[in-house]
């Protein structure tokens, strides 16, 4: 019983790790001051939304900056300078189908202004809602979408109570109507 309770979450584990997909993305732009001139040298601070630095670069002499390779979340981009002023820009992930933010500008004031907010692309296609509320009022199921077909490889090691690896145990894949897949 226990054992195969270990081997169904050893292999649950296993198949979420293979699905994973790492999608990351890049954020470049340029820091202006208030008459649009680009400001070297200056930090701009990549930090999650509790306010927690994730990465921090400097600006070129032209007031560039670029982050890569970072995992669509939402962010906020902090630019602070004791005598050009500060700005803070709101950066929103979407569920999927993330893209980079390019030419991105990001204005220093001495004012107090709202902080604008910038998306990792077009917000992705919503699902028909007209149509799964006419079929919500009917009696009938709604006909579930088309998936797209995947190989997808899955590995592991069984493992006892004491940690130890099981030899000779048949693991079986089932979909979610409990039917042996494979």
């Amino acid at each position: 019983m226990i054992l195969s309770k270990i081997t169904r979450s050893v292999l649950f584990a296993t198949i979420l790790i293979s699905m994973a997909v790492a999608e990351t993305v890049s954020i470049s732009g340029v820091v202006l001051d208030e008459k649009g001139k680009g400001v070297k040298k200056i930090d701009v601070i990549l930090m999650n939304t509790k306010k927690k630095e994730v990465a921090k670069v400097a600006t070129d002499r032209k007031g560039n900056f670029n982050f890569s390779d970072i995992k669509p979340n939402n962010y906020y981009l902090r630019v602070t300078d004791k005598k050009k002023g500060d700005a803070t820009v709101m950066l929103k992930a979407w569920p999927k189908d993330n893209q980079d933010i390019s030419d991105l500008e990001v204005t220093l004031s001495t004012e107090k202004k709202k902080s604008p907010v910038v998306t990792f692309g077009p917000e992705p296609p919503k699902e028909p809602v007209a149509a799964a509320a006419e079929t919500a009022d009917s009696k009938t199921r709604p006909k579930a979408p088309d998936l797209e077909k995947e190989t997808v490889s899955i590995s592991g090691v069984v493992l006892d109570e004491k940690g130890k690896g099981v030899k000779k145990i048949d693991v079986i894949l089932m979909n979610t109507k409990k039917k042996e897949v494979a």
